[in-house]
């Protein structure tokens, strides 16, 4: 049986850090100068759910009070109206998205430049 230089990493032992509380705090602290960014998708998430739950009412409310009735102009109208949820729930799905993932890829850059920070204040003894 062949094993490769990384045959090893496939048996690596799970570890799970002393102070699960004290890990979620620091994450969050690398959070907070995103705040803003996230509190703003959290809101297109509640939209984008709303437009959701708009949809089947308003295709509800279609059936019951114009399709029984022949009103065609209700319809029409109501439908544009419905048109519009949709709209805006595919802008503010997409905006949820965006919002995360810029936020996320900033915390990624951030603690990447604090570990080369830490990585050159360290001397060259310790590296070799």
């Amino acid at each position: 049986m062949m094993r490769g230089p990384m045959h090893g990493l496939s048996h690596a032992i799970d570890e799970k850090p002393q102070d699960t509380l004290k890990v979620a705090a620091k994450l969050l602290s690398y959070l907070k100068p995103y705040t803003k960014q996230i509190i703003l998708a959290m809101v297109m998430v509640l939209l984008s759910g709303a437009t959701q739950g708009a949809g089947p009412f308003i295709t509800g409310k279609a059936i019951d009070q114009y399709i029984s009735k022949g009103d065609a102009k209700g319809l029409a109208v109501l439908m544009i109206l419905l048109l519009l949820v949709y709209a805006l729930g595919s802008i503010t799905a997409r905006w949820q998205i965006m919002l995360l993932a810029k936020a996320g890829q900033n915390v990624l850059a951030d603690l990447r430049a604090k570990v080369f920070k830490h990585i050159e204040s360290l001397s060259l003894q310790y590296l070799e």
